[in-house]
């Protein structure tokens, strides 16, 4: 490895940022499947996507799939037919099952 050209380095840098990027952006394409966005919405995304797993990277376990389930529409929730952002976990809904958290 320690041997390789740096063209053989760019590309695997290249081909890592490509693949990043498209990890991300996954959650921006499967809103706009759905919704009109403009380029500044898929930005948002793209950066409130990134947030979001930063979130969940820093959840303790176990018990970390119910941060997941208050973090997700905290962040999409604007984008997913939520009438307003979560403030509080007022009202929180799981996007994996069909269970709903109703708080004070």
């Amino acid at each position: 490895m320690r041997h390789k050209s740096a063209g053989y380095w760019w590309r695997a840098a290249g081909s890592t940022a490509v693949v990043w990027t498209a990890r991300y952006a996954i959650i921006g394409c499967l809103i706009a499947a759905f919704s009109v966005l403009s380029v500044h919405d898929h930005l948002l995304l793209f950066s409130r996507n990134l947030l979001y797993k930063i979130v969940l990277m820093m959840s303790v376990t176990p018990g970390a799939a119910g941060i997941a389930e208050v973090a997700f529409p905290a962040f999409f929730g604007l984008y997913l037919g939520a009438s307003r952002p979560l403030s509080g976990c007022s009202t929180a809904c799981s996007p994996t099952t069909s269970t709903c958290w109703s708080g004070p």
